[in-house]
């Protein structure tokens, strides 16, 4: 379940369950779990440990998913579990690319799989299968980076094998690529004709410049991070043994295979020298007034100024490593954000009815005429239902199981829903007798709540006429008289009523 939280938020990605006695297609995470758990059932009493759990990682961004997919079943078969239920999630979401597995240690015979020296079997194993991929590997590099990459010197092409994890060593007028031992080679006649082929590219460099002249200032760090992560490059910096100050860097363009000096681009001076709070805020303002026109939520605003070296708490904005507010958000847009981010999680359930609309308008706080309604979109009722009858007329148990898997019941006279928050499902329970355990005015609750949503946001108008002032004045600096403004004219609404 946390690989499958991983994957909802985008962090992970499913590779593949392997001698399951049911299709991938078909099958769901409860599936593999109820699977996994009986066959963990099927041991002594006395055996402990059943789950098997192991991550295989990898430097950086070394190898990729399916270069980890096919090291991790072949692992498996060195370990001994390779004909044992197992699944595989591939993980990006930090520093280093990751495989996690997921199986059992009990046989469908219920005997235990031996964990003898497990732990030293484990490197073992990985060590001979990279071996055996490793000449395969340097080969691959080697041509690669010959054939597709432009580069003006040897130093430049010998860099690109190394931000690949290889240690290159010249010897006897060839390049040899080393991880424990040598693994390939290569003339350094041909890398020599190849830097005669180098030209100049004049587009690149003036788009790059563009780039470093926008985003520039930003700690050395983050701006790195920044510029691999949104467009391919890889800035590298250069220092000498025992100082800390950088004398020159390289720019690897991976997305356009160029290899170019840092000072074709821009000096280094300008490039470390740190922004302005003119310039961080006009950068901010950009960002917000994007992120504003692309209806974004906070938590996409959020993480977009992250990215760019800056953090938002609540409505203020900070550089990184500065505990002075840069920038306040206006009440309206700090509503505007949040509301976003409900409506993209309500919109995640697939709704078919207006009445199932309303009924996650009052869950999320959200207006039932902006939920999408997707009747053709295919779901399963039937396995909610089943899970619901299967706890009979024990309505104390469904209520704790309900509370500890993160579901909900709502029904009424007309209508009985299931909402579960954790896989972003709605089902009808319509005609299982739930109204009278779970019931409430939903028709009622829902007006209120419309007028709510409807009076909170009131004043969201206001920011399509932020937009229009921050298109011409470059500022959206509203927020303290904003809102005192929009309490005073709230609380007197508050009055009249």
């Amino acid at each position: 379940m946390y690989s499958q939280t991983k994957i909802g938020e985008g962090k992970a990605n499913f590779s593949g369950a392997m001698n399951f006695p049911f299709s991938e297609d078909k099958a769901s995470p409860e599936m593999y779990i109820a699977y996994l758990e009986a066959l963990a059932d099927c041991a002594p009493k006395n055996i402990k440990n059943r789950q098997f759990h192991a991550i295989i990682s990898t430097k950086g961004r070394e190898h990729d998913e399916t270069f980890l997919v096919d090291i991790a079943k072949k692992w498996m078969d060195k370990m001994g579990y390779g004909n044992q239920p197992y699944i595989l999630y591939f993980h990006g979401d930090t520093a280093n690319n990751h495989i996690h597995i997921v199986s059992s240690r009990i046989t469908e015979e219920g005997k235990r799989i031996n964990p003898y020296m497990e732990g030293r079997r484990a490197g073992i194993a990985i060590r001979e299968l990279m071996n055996e991929n490793l000449n395969v590997k340097a080969a691959f590099d080697i041509n690669d980076v010959l054939k597709n990459y432009s580069f003006s010197t040897e130093a430049q092409f010998k860099l690109v094998l190394e931000k690949r994890g290889w240690k290159v060593i010249e010897k006897d007028g060839n390049i040899d690529l080393i991880k424990c031992v040598k693994q390939g080679s290569i003339e350094i006649k041909k890398i020599k004709d190849k830097v005669q082929q180098y030209a100049e590219n004049k587009k690149r460099i003036n788009q790059l410049r563009a780039i470093f002249n926008k985003y520039s200032g930003l700690p050395i760090d983050q701006f790195v991070d920044f510029m691999r992560k949104n467009f391919g490059v890889e800035v590298v910096f250069h220092k000498s043994k025992g100082h800390s100050t950088p004398y020159g860097y390289t720019v690897i363009d991976h997305k356009n295979k160029i290899v170019m000096k840092g000072g074709e681009i821009m000096p280094l001076d300008a490039l470390l020298s740190p922004k302005s709070r003119e310039e961080h805020t006009r950068l901010v303002n950009e960002i917000v007034y994007n992120n504003l026109l692309n209806s974004s939520s906070y938590r996409n605003l959020k993480s977009t100024l992250s990215r760019n070296g800056y953090y938002l708490r609540k409505s203020n904005i900070y550089v990184k490593g500065d505990d002075n507010v840069l920038k306040q958000l206006s009440l309206e847009i700090y509503k505007k954000l949040h509301y976003n981010d409900r409506l993209r999680e309500a919109n995640k359930f697939v709704v078919h009815t207006p009445s199932e609309a309303k009924a996650l308008s009052y869950l999320f706080n959200v207006r039932a005429n902006e939920i999408n309604i997707r009747q053709d979109e295919r779901r399963d009722d039937t396995v909610y239902r089943d899970m619901i009858q299967s706890f009979g007329d024990d309505r104390e148990a469904l209520k704790n199981y309900l509370k500890n898997n993160d579901m909900r019941v709502i029904s009424n006279s007309d209508i009985s829903l299931l909402i579960d928050y954790r896989n972003y499902a709605i089902a009808n329970l319509g005609g299982l007798g739930l109204n009278r355990d779970f019931d409430i005015d939903l028709e009622r609750s829902y007006e209120r709540n419309t007028y709510n949503i409807e009076d909170k946001l009131e004043s969201l108008a206001a920011v399509s006429v932020l937009l229009g002032l921050f298109a011409i004045f470059g500022e959206l600096d509203y927020s303290h008289e904003q809102d005192a403004k929009a309490k005073k004219k709230k609380k007197k609404r508050q009055l009249k009523l």
